[in-house]
């Protein structure tokens, strides 16, 4: 497809992390509204800013609500990278590949798992991170910041994420969106392309 230019999300498409995150904001709200949100509730607030995810939850942002949450995932553990992300890395940076990350995490949240991200972050040429945008995913701006760095086109950059507002994001931007199956909550969300196994992304190029 011609594809040189590609993006990742981070929780769900590169760190297995949306159980952990789920279960310790659901017990962080828990602790300050006195509310129990659901699972199902909670969903649609991953891989988005905490303003916004609070905002779609009708709550105001709260940096004292933030930080307890943060140190709730860092206490929790359990965190590693997907099965086959490391090899599929490498061998499309071999194959010429500009890699990116585009993610909804601030630089705290992204230093967090440094011990994660040091493996992998060799093959990154460029991260974008939530302050460096006015506006986030759904909005293209993210993925529009990775191409401005990158010196990319829409027409060859993809976007590989597991959730819906990643795919919004990349159509809103122009470019082709994959959606990792292997993190995905949703398994039906519409998208450019459908990836079982990071591998397959090889397959694409």
């Amino acid at each position: 497809m011609g594809c040189q230019y590609i993006a990742f999300d981070v929780d769900g498409t590169l760190l297995d992390t949306l159980p952990m995150a789920l279960r310790t904001f659901q017990q962080t709200l828990l602790e300050f509204t006195g509310r129990s949100f659901s699972i199902k509730q909670l969903y649609p607030t991953m891989g988005r800013s905490n303003e916004d995810a609070l905002t779609l939850l009708g709550l105001e942002y709260s940096q004292t609500l933030i930080d307890r949450w943060l140190d709730l995932q860092k206490s929790a553990g359990g965190i590693h990278l997907f099965p086959g992300i490391s090899e599929t890395l490498a061998q499309l940076k071999r194959q010429g590949c500009v890699l990116g990350v585009v993610t909804s995490r601030n630089r705290e949240e992204y230093e967090m798992d440094r011990n994660l991200f040091s493996k992998i972050d060799g093959f990154f040429e460029h991260i974008v991170l939530s302050e460096m945008t006015r506006e986030h995913k759904p909005s293209p701006q993210p993925l529009q910041k990775f191409m401005q760095l990158s010196g990319a086109v829409p027409e060859q950059t993809l976007y590989v994420g597991d959730a819906a507002w990643d795919m919004q994001c990349a159509a809103a931007a122009g470019a082709k969106g994959a959606l990792a199956l292997w993190g995905a909550l949703d398994q039906d969300i519409h998208a450019d392309h459908y990836l079982k196994v990071p591998k397959e992304l090889l397959k694409m190029i």
